[in-house]
C-alpha cells in the first residue's frame, strides 16, 4: 500500500472514529471546530488556522469557538502542535504524536522533543 493510500486510510478512520464514538456527546461548536480542522488538515497531518478564523468559519464567537477547541484539546480529539503567538497562527494535528509521526517522520524530531516545533 503507497503512503498516500495509507495516509488517506488513517484520515477517514480519525473521521469515523469521531462520529462513531465522540461526535453525540458533543456541542454544536465543538462539532463545527472539529469539521474545519479536519478540513483543513493537510496531507502533512497539520491544520492552520486561528480561533478567530475558527469562529467566523463556525459561525460562533471567539470565546465559543475557544471554549470548544479547549475542550476537543482536553477530551484528545485535536492535538496542539504549535500555539498561536504574535504573526503565528496555532498548528493542530488530529492524529496523535505516534501516527503523525508515521504520516510526517519530519516530526519525529519535534515529538521525540529534540527540535522546535514545526512553522509548517
Amino acid at each position: 500500500m503507497t503512503r498516500r493510500r495509507r495516509n488517506s486510510l488513517e484520515r477517514f478512520k480519525v473521521l469515523n472514529d469521531f462520529v462513531d464514538v465522540g461526535m453525540a456527546q458533543l456541542s454544536r461548536s465543538e462539532i463545527a471546530v472539529y469539521l474545519i480542522v479536519f478540513r483543513d488538515t493537510k496531507p502533512t497531518g497539520l491544520a492552520r488556522t486561528s480561533r478567530t478564523e475558527l469562529a467566523r468559519r463556525g459561525g460562533m464567537t471567539e470565546r465559543q469557538a475557544s471554549r470548544a477547541l479547549t475542550k476537543l484539546i482536553n477530551r484528545g480529539a485535536i492535538h496542539v502542535v504549535r500555539r498561536g503567538f504574535k504573526s503565528k497562527v496555532a498548528l493542530y494535528s488530529l492524529y496523535p504524536p505516534d501516527v503523525l509521526a508515521e504520516i510526517n517522520p519530519g516530526l519525529r524530531s519535534w515529538i521525540d522533543g529534540t527540535a522546535e516545533p514545526p512553522d509548517d
